[in-house]
Order: structure tokens, then C-alpha cells, then sequence
């Protein structure tokens, strides 16, 4: 017998089917597995996901498990979640478990997530497939164990870890990287004056620069095409995000961004 685990994303047709599976296993309010799973095949957010372990040769459903930003817990900073792992009693015993973590792993590689974490009262079994116990997580069943696995050895680059938060809709963050200005654009002049210039970064990602001139120099040299670093505070908005607090904070009281253009520190 042989087996192939579906993405529901890729292959609507198994919508159906992946609501009635997982609704069937799980108590929670089938309404809640309907609208979720509906809702991931029409976003273009990376997450969530939803897969189905199929049985090739006669086409019955005998497993699933999903991806998704937070499992109902506490650590709503970490993501992404390997969620509703199931496996047909029947089929027990044939090391799928395995398989289907296997396949989760390498699809949050492929969406670019250095790391996987799930959920689990159970002691010893996750720990055979490479995944590390790092402490405790609260849900609405109480407490339960935490685990964590590398998706890759290197760590993320800084266009990956800004992938991350825009696909998982994270913000208030403080992160740097490099870009290349695509446009200019006016000044904001409400309040405390800001320069605003949208970069692209090697992923494609764009970002809108907010950048205070009231308290740190304009960066009047820039122009379409500048490569330029920086460091600040990210919120997501659904066009990529934007980067503000590029500046030193005179109160001291907030970590100090800035910008980088050529040689020139500007904050």
C-alpha cells in the first residue's frame, strides 16, 4: 500500500473532504475547520495550510495535519504551527507520522520559515523525528508541551525573516535589512515631519520607509535605485509593511534605528 499527502491549496477539489476529516477528529466546532480551511485556499497569505494523507491505491483519507499561525496557545510570537496531526488507528504503526512531519518541515522551508512548532502532551515521540523540547505553552486545554525544529542549519536572512512576519501579519517589531528605492515619494507633513521612500527587497517584498526628519537628517541625496540599510520598527499593513522609527530616540527610552545610505549613518 502506498500513500501521498495532498495539499487542499493546490488541490481544491478535496475541500469537502478535508473539513469532514478534520471536524470528524478533532472537537472543535466544525464551523470553526469550514471557514478556516475555505479561507486557505482563496488568501495569497503563505499560511495557513491544510493536507491530507491519502491512501493511493483506493483514495480514502487516513491522515492530515495543517500549518497555520498559532495552534490556540499562548506563543503568538512563534509560528508556523504544525496542527491537527491524525493518523487513522488502522494505519498506525507505519512510521506516516513521520512522513507527514517530514512533509511539513520541508513545505515551511519552501515558504520560508527557519523553524516549525507544535503542541503536544505527548513525551518521546516527536523527539525520533528531530524536534527539540524547549519548554511549555498554555492553551485552552491548560498547559502543554513546546517543540521546535530548524527547518535549515543557516539562519534566515533578513528578507526571510520580513517574509515571515508579513505572511503571519506580525508587526511592532524591530528588524533591519537592505533595500533598493523603487519610488519617492512627498513628504508626510502631519505632526512630525517624515520622508517616505518604498523599497524592494532581494524577495520582492516592498517596504514603505517612514523616516522623521524632525529628528533625524533627510537623506537628501536619495534617488530611485540607492541601495539602502536600515534598521527600525516594522508594521504590517497588506502592501508589504512599512519601517518607521529609523532614528535614535531622544528620550532614550526605544531602541535606536536608523538609516544607511552609502558610508553616512543617518538616525
Amino acid at each position: 500500500m502506498s500513500f501521498e499527502i495532498i495539499s487542499v491549496r493546490d488541490n481544491p477539489k478535496y475541500l469537502d473532504a478535508a473539513i469532514g476529516f478534520f471536524a470528524s477528529k478533532w472537537s472543535i466546532p466544525r464551523a470553526m475547520y469550514d471557514d478556516c480551511i475555505r479561507s486557505s485556499v482563496a488568501t495569497e497569505s503563505k499560511l495557513p495550510r491544510w493536507y491530507l494523507l491519502r491512501k493511493v491505491e483506493t483514495g480514502e483519507i487516513v491522515g492530515g495535519f495543517g500549518l497555520i499561525t498559532n495552534d490556540f496557545n499562548s506563543r503568538q510570537d512563534l509560528w508556523p504551527w504544525i496542527a491537527a496531526v491524525h493518523i487513522e488507528e488502522a494505519e498506525r504503526g507505519r512510521a506516516l507520522g513521520g512522513f507527514m512531519l517530514e512533509h511539513a518541515v520541508k513545505e515551511a522551508k519552501s515558504l520560508g520559515f527557519g523553524k516549525v512548532y507544535l503542541a503536544t502532551d505527548q513525551v518521546g515521540y516527536y523527539e525520533k523525528y528531530g524536534f527539540s523540547h524547549i519548554g511549555s505553552v498554555y492553551g485552552l486545554d491548560g498547559e502543554s508541551r513546546l517543540y521546535e525544529k530548524k527547518t535549515r542549519e543557516t539562519p534566515l536572512t533578513a528578507s526571510e525573516i520580513l517574509a515571515e512576519l508579513y505572511s503571519g501579519g506580525q508587526g511592532h517589531i524591530q528588524v533591519g535589512g537592505e533595500g533598493v528605492v523603487k519610488k519617492l515619494l512627498a513628504d508626510d507633513l502631519a505632526g512630525d515631519r517624515h520622508q517616505r521612500f518604498i523599497i524592494e527587497l532581494p524577495s520582492g517584498q516592498t517596504l514603505l520607509v517612514t523616516h522623521n526628519i524632525d529628528v533625524a537628517p533627510r537623506l537628501d541625496t536619495l534617488k530611485v535605485g540607492d541601495t539602502v540599510e536600515f534598521f527600525g520598527n516594522y508594521i504590517w499593513n497588506e502592501h508589504g509593511g512599512l519601517i518607521h522609527w529609523t532614528h535614535a530616540d531622544p528620550k532614550r527610552e526605544h531602541e535606536a534605528g536608523f538609516l544607511k545610505l552609502g558610508e553616512r549613518k543617518y538616525q
